[in-house]
């Protein structure tokens, strides 16, 4: 398992996982990787494979969206987008079993958007716990619920 995911991350070098169509250096899709990876760890370790891939989905949606920036991490450290990048708790991943699977669930997103595979999401772009109030909720439209997220592709009144 952990060549085949060597082998795969060999392949993500090769392709374009922010906005534009130049070719990126190895640097900055390793560090688009692991901003997007550390996103489903913080955001949804507890969650199933399916619920990891809808937040990296999100991430991804957001890039591809003209109301947020151009880059995997710069979607992720958009401030107040994600309660883990603005808390005072060290975001050190503690648990190497729901980092690796994080890393592996963000490498098979990455790989099925880069590949033109349909978004499971819907082109949702915001989620929330369900247990957690949302001040927007009203605005916008329920695309679906996974696990104890509930996610929303569509504003009401307004995109951005």
């Amino acid at each position: 398992m952990v060549r085949m995911f060597l082998i795969g991350l060999v392949f993500l070098f090769s392709c374009n996982i922010v906005k534009g169509e130049e070719v990126r250096p190895e640097w900055e899709i390793m560090y688009n990787f692991t901003a997007l990876q550390m996103n489903i760890y913080h955001e949804a370790r507890g969650e199933t494979v399916d619920g990891q891939a809808a937040v990296a989905w999100v991430t991804l949606n957001r890039v591809d969206s003209d109301c947020w920036p151009d880059s995997i991490l710069k979607v992720v450290y958009e401030p107040f987008q994600f309660s883990w990048t603005v808390d005072d708790y060290s975001d050190a991943p503690q648990d190497v079993e729901a980092w690796t699977r994080a890393g592996l669930v963000a490498y098979a997103v990455i790989l099925q958007y880069t590949t033109g595979q349909p978004d499971p999401t819907n082109g949702s772009m915001w989620y929330h716990r369900h247990d957690t109030p949302w001040k927007y909720s009203d605005d916008h439209e329920v695309s679906m619920t996974i696990g104890h997220h509930v996610f929303y592709n569509k504003a009401k009144v307004r995109e951005c």
